[in-house]
């Protein structure tokens, strides 16, 4: 009788931790709603790369209008295509905002579902109030 009880508060606290362990990293939800906003930083910062077009040779002399693939296309052409995944998280195109400030600058916002998850290497330049990057042609 004594082992069975002391088995009983053994599983109690195995079953403890492992809700406490899910509370504080979210559990499969929270990991494939942080999946998707990893996504949306590196589709971000593949935007970023190339609207800044840091090649002199080939940059344009000022930003495209929208992120179209037509305008996208033959913008600053050294650069590689868009990412729009993370892994097997795709990004939705819905996602992602362009708006161009001037012939020179622009910004780039992010819908996030929670962008404090993420650590500062990955996010370095999005303002984590807006979800939001400012850039500009040549960087």
């Amino acid at each position: 009788m004594r082992v069975s009880a002391l088995a009983l508060a053994g599983g109690s606290i195995v079953v403890l931790a492992v809700v406490a362990g899910l509370a504080t990293i979210g559990g499969p939800g929270q990991a494939r709603l942080e999946r998707l906003d990893r996504s949306t930083v590196a589709a971000m910062n593949s935007f970023v790369r190339k609207l800044e077009c840091r090649s002199h040779e080939q940059r344009p002399e000022r930003l495209p209008a929208t992120l179209d693939d037509a305008d996208l296309r033959s913008y600053c052409a050294h650069e590689v295509g868009i990412v729009m995944h993370y892994g097997q998280a795709a990004v939705s195109p819905s996602a992602i905002r362009y708006n161009r400030k001037s012939d020179q600058e622009f910004e780039l916002c992010g819908k996030f579902n929670d962008l404090s998850r993420l650590t500062a290497p990955v996010t370095s330049r999005i303002d984590r109030q807006t979800g939001c990057i400012q850039g500009r042609l040549g960087g």
